[in-house]
């Protein structure tokens, strides 16, 4: 079976947001990489409040978030985040699994 990206913007799949649980685990990830993202968060925020600049202020916090990482690193990073969400260990992120089952059944099918 081929490796297949998933992005659930509907919450069909997943029961969190895990953009925001990649990045803070990203953002533990380093002690650099934590203090770039506590000084730009302030600022971010303020971006993110506003529906017209939200774009920015997320743009800055992925921007630190994977600062330095190559295409390796990346896949690597988000092999790690989803087994960790498979292994329960993200809080509040679980699998919402007839939705996942339902992906398998179109791959399978060569969907």
């Amino acid at each position: 079976m081929s490796k297949v990206v998933i992005f659930d913007l509907d919450k069909t799949l997943l029961s969190g947001d895990s953009t925001k649980a990649w990045m803070l685990m990203r953002f533990k990830s380093g002690k650099l990489r934590f203090l770039c993202a506590a000084i730009l968060a302030p600022i971010a925020l303020v971006f993110l409040k506003s529906k017209k600049f939200k774009f920015i202020g997320a743009y800055m916090l992925l921007f630190v978030a994977s600062f330095r990482m190559d295409e390796r690193e990346m896949i690597d990073s988000f092999s790690s985040f989803s087994s960790k969400i498979r292994d329960g260990e993200i809080n509040g992120i679980r699998w919402f699994y007839d939705g996942f089952e339902e992906i398998l059944k179109h791959l399978n099918e060569g969907r």
